[in-house]
């Protein structure tokens, strides 16, 4: 009998992982910089010319550009890093 984990129970797709758990880490690291930075959503929204349901959809792991990533990233002085998985 082969061994099956919550994935399979739940019938969630292997492509939710591949997807959802790098915005997951990308949500949660731009969320404590909001923090760290004592900013508001809204003024990292103003100071890279997007809209706040812009900068929300990033945080909140919903559809996004790539370009709204990295405009975001650059409002709060973060960087992309893209390397070899572990």
């Amino acid at each position: 009998m082969s061994k099956l984990d919550i994935h399979d129970i739940l019938g969630i797709p292997e492509e939710y992982n591949i997807v959802s758990e790098p915005k997951l880490a990308i949500s949660d690291n731009i969320q404590k910089q909001v923090k760290k930075k004592s900013t508001t959503l809204q003024e990292v929204a103003e100071s890279v010319g997007l809209k706040h349901e812009d900068v929300t959809a990033v945080t909140s792991v919903h559809e996004y550009s790539v370009d709204t990533l990295l405009k975001v990233l650059h409002g709060l002085d973060m960087e992309l890093v893209v390397r070899p998985k572990k």
